[in-house]
């Protein structure tokens, strides 16, 4: 389940909790009724060929999006420390996702060596 660091820690907000929850099954809710076509680049497919681990980047707006295709596998993924990210980070651990929590402003170093001692 998701587990803030020393960083992160803050009161539970049951907006947040609430939230998240809503989240996670309108996410599911958008899995089982929306037909998914997969397009990967070249260099992704290498990659995943090989074993390799690599990063890609998505817009804030489609985050809900990939979280239902992507279930199960083995992604960390980069969560500001912002309000609204903090839904998010609550999603990822139901569909076996980590989260590493920083930004440009805050914690945002120490999440990129997080990011790539995981890798």
């Amino acid at each position: 389940m998701f587990q803030p660091t020393s960083l992160e820690k803050k009161k539970i907000s049951w907006k947040h909790v609430i939230g998240s929850t809503l989240a996670y099954w309108y996410t599911l809710f958008l899995g089982w009724t929306t037909k998914i076509y997969w397009f990967k680049s070249e260099e992704a497919l290498k990659f995943e060929k090989e074993g390799q681990n690599y990063i890609f980047g998505v817009w804030h707006n489609q985050q809900l999006f990939l979280l239902y295709p992507y279930r199960g596998q083995k992604i960390c993924a980069l969560i500001s420390l912002s309000d609204d990210g903090e839904y998010i980070a609550r999603c990822l651990p139901h569909f076996g996702m980590k989260a590493v929590r920083g930004s440009t402003t805050r914690g945002g170093a120490r999440a990129l060596i997080k990011l790539k001692n995981i890798a």
